[in-house]
């Protein structure tokens, strides 16, 4: 099972830093929408359900952060002689952080703007036996202090199927 979920999100975070990916949807945000919006860097991308406290003490660390994994596997022998076809669960988990409250949750929200425009432009098959259908869901956290700062996160959640011989 956990060869699944490493698969599974080692292939959503492939789609998130190809060159189709985040940083072009965000460029695309940008000027559609005449905003500024924090550059997305590959090396803010993290494979790990890390909290915000756990997180900072184990590297240097800036936001905004985009954090991707699978909290759960579910095989549900869908398929014959298959030994594993179910679905995995993923999650991608934003933090943006800012020295003032305003503005951040518009940041907040860009970015999620960008990771569901990738995921709309996913929908199918994600190659290795990982299949997309097109379904999320997004769940706010509210602002938290940190420091000198303020952190907000929101997470999007989507299931993809899974068939592995």
């Amino acid at each position: 099972m956990a060869h699944v979920a490493g698969l599974a999100t080692r292939t959503l975070a492939g789609l998130l830093v190809s060159e189709e990916g985040l940083a072009r949807a965000l460029e695309a945000i940008k000027l559609r929408e005449n905003v500024e919006i924090p550059a997305f860097e590959p090396g803010r991308l993290f494979l790990e359900n890390a909290s915000r406290e756990v997180a900072e003490r184990a590297q240097t660390f800036r936001y905004p952060a985009v954090y991707v994994y699978c909290d759960r596997v579910r095989n549900l022998l869908r398929e014959k002689f298959r030994s594993f076809s179910g679905t995995a669960r993923l999650n991608i988990e934003v933090r943006v952080s800012g020295e003032r409250l305003q503005g951040l949750e518009e940041q907040l929200g860009l970015y999620l703007d960008g990771i569901t425009e990738v995921l709309h432009r996913s929908q199918g098959d994600w190659g290795n036996g990982v299949f997309y259908s097109g379904g999320y869901e997004i769940q706010f956290e509210t602002a938290k202090t940190g420091g000198r700062s303020y952190l907000q996160s929101a997470r999007v959640v989507l299931e993809v199927d899974v068939s592995l011989e």
